[in-house]
């Protein structure tokens, strides 16, 4: 039984659903599972943890006061990280958009959830999307090599997408224990081994992917609100900056790391920048920076207390605009126009677009 046969029996059976992201595989099955949810008046939470996170939580306080004003327009970026990146969108589960789902579905939305909701839930009109597979492909190459790491006979870690370093550096090891369960206490000769018959043994430059490894797009909100939106390998962590009508806010993992802190808001008009301090928390990426436990403490009340499904923090309905944000993207990567993004839920829904 699939995964989409599989939810919808539970609606017709009368469960309530918590569905992890991207909700399904293509944007008419997602479509088709939130109006059938909504039919039926079912609860369906979606894991979009960033809307749980203090970080997030934060800034949509500080947006929604007024303090910056209207919001006019934003930039938000998405680093995925360049280990990360090869691990799951290269070698991993995710490397081939024709077996799993476009990238920017895959990884970002989340970042299309956390932007409309921040934005103050207004809908995405139109976008444009540009992006390639520059760096983790065949062309890179400068000269033949074994197709497999473990072949190499340079040093380990001279090339720094060695998948040999699963075995020698501890932070590759920890994304290792994601798929493979003896990474903590298997010794390097058994990593080795194992790497030889594994998708995470190929070189990176060799694998069967198809995902861009960097892709921009630009967005028009409704009320006139714009945006831009970076994903891109060659970066760790997100940030993003508001701009306002009174000030601005630059916040996010570079602020974080280079200065003067993860969030600050500085006025237009006189007055010192304001940098909130935010709690640090344990867990790292395993938790989500907090979002994991949130949506655990609510999802009680999200499932059983709310008067209605539309007043869930993180339901269907609300997250398959994201969804259909995202799948609009890529189609506007690929066909190189601007998308009018209703007419292209419209058309995904009566078939005449294959998403």
């Amino acid at each position: 039984m699939t995964t989409i046969t599989s939810l919808v029996k539970a609606l017709e059976l009368g469960y309530n659903v918590l569905l992890e992201k991207p909700i399904a595989k293509t944007l008419k099955e997602a479509l088709e599972l939130r109006d059938l949810a909504k039919r039926l008046d079912r609860r369906v939470a979606v894991c979009h943890v960033l809307r749980y996170t203090q970080f997030y939580r934060t800034l949509k306080k500080i947006i929604d006061s007024g303090e910056i004003g209207d919001i006019v327009t934003f930039n938000a970026n998405e680093g995925v990280g360049a280990w990360h990146f090869a691990h799951s969108f290269v070698r991993g589960h995710w490397g081939n958009s024709k077996t799993s789902t476009p990238m920017i579905v895959a990884k970002c939305c989340h970042d299309m959830d956390i932007l409309y909701w921040l934005m103050g839930r207004r809908k995405c009109l139109s976008l444009a999307s540009f992006g390639e597979l520059s760096f983790f492909t065949r062309k890179t190459l400068s000269s033949p090599r074994p197709e497999r790491c473990t072949d190499w006979t340079a040093p380990v870690g001279e090339d720094p997408w060695d998948a040999r370093k699963y075995a020698t550096d501890d932070e590759c090891k920890r994304w290792l224990g994601m798929v493979y369960d003896r990474a903590r206490e298997a010794t390097a000769e058994e990593i080795y081994e194992w790497l030889k018959t594994s998708p995470w043994g190929r070189d990176y430059l060799q694998c069967d992917n198809d995902q861009p490894d960097h892709q921009v797009s630009i967005m028009r909100f409704e009320g006139g609100l714009t945006g831009t939106f970076t994903m891109t390998a060659f970066e760790q962590g997100r940030h993003i900056e508001v701009y306002g009508t009174k000030g601005r806010i630059r916040a996010g993992a570079f602020y974080k790391e280079n200065g003067p802190g993860e969030i600050t808001v500085t006025p237009h008009f006189g007055g010192r920048p304001r940098v909130v301090e935010l709690e640090e928390l344990e867990g790292g990426y395993q938790g989500h920076g907090g979002g994991d436990w949130g949506l655990v403490q609510a999802l009680y009340d999200d499932i059983l207390t709310v008067s209605s499904p539309a007043d869930m923090t993180t339901s269907i309905e609300e997250s398959a605009h994201s969804h259909v944000m995202a799948f609009a993207t890529e189609h506007a990567r690929l066909s190189g126009k601007v998308v009018d993004v209703a007419e292209f839920e419209r058309r995904v829904m009566n078939g005449e677009l294959a998403y």
